[in-house]
């Protein structure tokens, strides 16, 4: 009887082995197919500021925002779309001017109602973390915009 416990419990510890040993590549492999995604929506964003560039005498887009009096607005986030935030309708100008939103027009899927075209700045490898100082329970301004929550 304590021979056949033995063989029984040889097995099961064979098939945890084994499992454990198909389980590993596979993850490792969805690791890769992350960083894969990852650097492939960073070429296309390349791709729209370079395109950007191009249309504009080879001047890159702005990285901040610029108020009418023209402060920039380099320690506020910028709002992508710039007008999902109603608390802050005196800035969407300011905030369309930002980079994520002047190549909006350069990247693929070009309706604006589709929420995928904002998943290209997201890297699925990095764990997305919230602003502080953003009020993301703000109505959006527009019907079209979905916010993003993270």
């Amino acid at each position: 009887m304590l021979r056949r416990e033995f063989w029984c419990w040889l097995s099961v510890g064979a098939l945890v082995v084994i499992s454990g040993a198909l389980f590993v590549p596979l993850a490792a492999q969805a690791r890769l197919n992350r960083d894969d995604l990852c650097l492939t929506r960073i070429r296309t964003l390349a791709h729209a500021m370079i395109a950007y560039s191009q249309d504009y005498d080879d001047r890159m887009p702005f990285a901040f925002g610029r108020t009418s009096d023209g402060n920039w607005l380099w320690g506020f986030a910028h709002a992508v779309p710039y007008d999902w935030r109603s608390d802050s309708v005196a800035l969407h100008p300011a905030y369309a001017m930002a980079w994520a939103n002047t190549i909006l027009p350069y990247l693929p899927e070009r309706s604006v109602e589709t929420p995928s075209r904002f998943g290209l700045l997201l890297c699925p490898s990095i764990q997305p973390q919230r602003l502080q100082g953003v009020n993301y329970a703000a109505a959006p301004a527009s019907p079209r915009c979905r916010v993003l929550h993270l």
